[in-house]
């Protein structure tokens, strides 16, 4: 669009102009002065805040058919032009009127044309000028918002300039830091001073990385506020040129130290409700492994009188005295095994490293623990899928405490049926190039009704009698297992209960020929 029939004086003056209406207005004035005999003219400009169908029932079907159809037309008294921004979308429609009525000439139309061109300018910059006053009342609005927020939660802002080793920090990152402003002179070293030493290696490392391998900073760290030690999170990103180099480190400090002590005291907590359960396990078996460990002392000691009888006479028989001795050894071993049993059981491994242990000595030794019992009250335990060495990376220990668990409340759900029987089953199973151990222990049960099962994983929900169970059974022993990154369910698709144990294989082993669990005959085994 040409500005060339427009003075320059006119153009100079709209530059300076600030207000819409005064623009609008010189246009006007400049257009009936060269267009003869204008009477009037109407100005209709679309509000995109307004519902467009309550502006188009105002205007009148001539200028209503320029907003719809965005073109010039004529009447035999004057003429309407749309006005376009410079995106080519509808601002509104200007209409000028003449006194008499006449054709208005083409070289009046790119007059006008040219007029109504720098009205929709003006009309464009107004809109543009008001939105960007719009937006930076919102933006400062965001950042008074953010700033209380911050402020609200004692987040310190910081701000490394890279290159010029120049640190940034508002006003809460001194309170965060117990440090007052004359005493920090802005450089990265002098943050450095305020971590704990044991702290400022790990901190340097992760700060390096962040700034070569282009990775946000998520690090919680110690420092010394003031004598007081204290832990403080920290989180950033980092502004690079270019090509890639950092120029810029800017991110949140703030005091995490009563989350961190309440977390600490969560553990201690959690700690001894493991110990409690593990202690209540005991006690449920303590009358069976007594029972357990009498048996073969009974044994070791009704050997020995025979012993001492037989090798007493002449001429002793000193291969049955040597077959005796065989007995006794054997009998004392599984004595130990129980007593190993029971030592790795009661003992706190939260604490420990994982390391490689074979699920068939963990199934072994927590079986050793109850055996006795179930015997004593006729459960029947049958064993298979057993055939193999199954390595996994874990606690021993923890992995027994879940399994003895879940024997537990099969005894204390069946023991007074008819018939009553647990079934321990492991079978490999492969997801995601990934091959898992189930272990699945089911018993005689007919499932557990819908309303516990849903209930049943809550901290202190329990259906036994007060004084019986402690209701952390089953808690504590998914969260066992999801620390060993596995899963504990219950299966709903079983005909009987069935709790299935899920943990990832770390190797697996043909086993040795020897005594196995899948021929396990309580009977026989508890009768040598």
């Amino acid at each position: 669009m040409s500005c060339a029939s427009i003075p320059v004086s006119l153009l100079h003056e709209l530059l300076l102009v600030n207000d819409l209406e005064t623009a609008i207005q010189k246009l006007i004035e400049e257009a009936c002065k060269k267009i003869p005999g204008t009477k009037s003219h109407r100005l209709d400009v679309y509000d995109p805040q307004t519902d467009i169908n309550d502006f188009l029932q105002k205007l009148c079907p001539m200028t209503r058919q320029v907003f719809v159809q965005r073109k010039v037309l004529h009447a035999l008294d004057g003429v309407s032009l749309p006005l376009r921004s410079t995106k080519n979308s509808i601002l509104g429609v200007c209409s000028f009127t003449l006194h008499e009525p006449r054709e208005v000439t083409p070289q009046e139309v790119v007059y006008l044309e040219t007029i109504v061109y720098l009205i929709s300018l003006s009309i464009e910059r107004a809109q543009n000028k008001k939105r960007t006053k719009s937006i930076l009342q919102e933006l400062q609005s965001s950042k008074e918002r953010l700033g209380l927020a911050l402020q609200s939660q004692k987040m310190g802002v910081w701000d490394w300039d890279i290159r010029g080793n120049k640190l940034y920090w508002d006003e809460t990152m001194y309170e965060v830091f117990g440090i007052e402003p004359h005493q920090f002179m802005g450089t990265f070293q002098d943050w450095e001073k305020t971590i704990v030493p044991e702290d400022l290696e790990a901190m340097t490392r992760v700060i390096n990385d962040v700034l070569d391998n282009k990775i946000d900073l998520d690090h919680q760290f110690r420092i010394f506020r003031k004598g007081e030690q204290r832990h403080v999170a920290g989180i950033g990103t980092v502004i690079r040129d270019e090509y890639g180099q950092p120029l810029r480190f800017t991110g949140l400090n703030w005091d995490i130290t009563e989350k961190v002590l309440a977390n600490k005291k969560l553990e201690q907590e959690r700690a001894k409700s493991i110990a409690n359960s593990k202690m209540a396990s005991l006690g449920e078996m303590a009358s069976g492994i007594a029972h357990e460990i009498n048996n073969p002392l009974t044994i070791i000691l009704n050997r020995m009188d025979q012993l001492k009888v037989m090798l007493s006479k002449p001429g002793a028989d000193m291969p049955t005295a040597i077959k005796e001795i065989d007995k006794i050894e054997s009998t004392f071993e599984r004595i130990a095994k129980i007593i190993r049993g029971l030592k790795a059981f009661s003992r706190n491994a939260d604490n420990d490293p994982m390391i490689s242990c074979d699920l068939n000595s963990i199934v072994d030794e927590t079986l050793e623990l109850c055996l006795e019992r179930f015997k004593t009250n006729g459960v029947e335990i049958k064993t298979s899928g057993l055939h193999h060495l199954m390595y996994l990376s874990c606690r021993p220990s923890q992995i027994s405490q879940v399994l003895l668990n879940l024997l537990n409340n099969s005894f204390d759900a069946i023991s007074q049926s008819q018939a009553p029987w647990i079934h321990i089953d492991v079978q490999l199973v492969s997801e995601k190039m990934t091959t898992y151990i189930q272990l699945n222990v089911t018993d005689s049960g007919k499932g557990i009704p819908q309303a516990i099962a849903d209930k049943m994983m809550d901290p202190f929900f329990t259906t036994k009698d007060v004084g019986q169970g402690t209701g952390l059974g089953l808690p504590i022993s998914k969260g066992i297992i999801e620390d060993h990154n596995g899963r504990l369910w219950l299966d709903r698709e079983s005909e009987n209960t069935r709790f299935v144990i899920e943990l990832p294989l770390e190797e697996l082993v043909q086993r040795p020929k020897g005594p196995l669990l899948e021929s396990l005959n309580l009977e026989m085994n508890l009768s040598h």
